[in-house]
């Protein structure tokens, strides 16, 4: 993810080039905005937060993990993702 919310990858090719800040898939889930914001302000951290996941019928609990990598004076965030039994 760029810090302005662009998506730049995404295992599901749906979200490639989407704004996570203002796409209209995202609006939903303000958790998942909430947790970009702080992707986009902190070099890395982890969060959690829920979304669709494709194939799956119902929102699912997912856990994010980032850090910043950089090149040509260009920060990005590099974030993983993985499904949660539960989120407290």
């Amino acid at each position: 993810m760029q810090t302005d919310g662009l998506m730049i990858y995404d295992m599901d090719t749906e979200q490639i080039g989407r704004n996570v800040f203002d796409d209209a898939l995202y609006q939903p889930f303000p958790e998942l905005i909430a947790l970009a914001r702080k992707v986009a302000a902190a070099n890395e951290g982890t969060g959690v937060y829920r979304f669709h996941q494709k194939g799956a019928k119902a929102p699912l609990a997912k856990a994010a993990y980032w850090k910043t990598v950089a090149l040509h004076g260009v920060k990005w965030r590099l974030v993983i993702t993985c499904a949660q039994d539960s989120i407290e």
